[in-house]
């Protein structure tokens, strides 16, 4: 009879510590829940003001005295020569040889595909 009520008294403080760890856990995962979401909110207001701070230096009479400021201008010239495709033997290529990625912003051609007719 003792020995029932020592192994009731037992499973009763087994499960009641692991109630307890269990409710723990769920306490400290609501607590970075919030957290996070504050953390989330702090960026979201960071976000926000370097829009603000964009649209600022971004308005157009802004834009104008900088780039009256900056003298005449001319577009930029692209080195055709220097453009190829990549493969995945370029990935394993060594290193001495220099390869250059076929970007080219704010134009509308597109590079032919590799191995295709120029």
């Amino acid at each position: 009879m003792r020995a029932k009520l020592i192994a009731i008294v037992l499973a009763l403080t087994v499960t009641s510590v692991t109630l307890l760890t269990v409710r723990q856990q769920r306490v400290q995962a609501v607590s970075d829940m919030a957290t996070a979401i504050e953390r989330a909110a702090a960026l979201d207001r960071q976000l926000w003001r370097i829009r603000m701070e964009i649209g600022r230096r971004t308005m157009p009479d802004a834009l104008d005295s900088r780039l009256i400021a900056m003298g005449p201008m001319e577009p930029m010239r692209l080195d055709r020569s220097r453009l190829r495709w990549f493969t995945l033997e370029d990935s394993l290529a060594p290193e001495e040889e220099e390869i250059i990625p076929p970007v080219v912003l704010h134009e509308e051609r597109v590079l032919p595909e590799p191995g295709g007719a120029e």
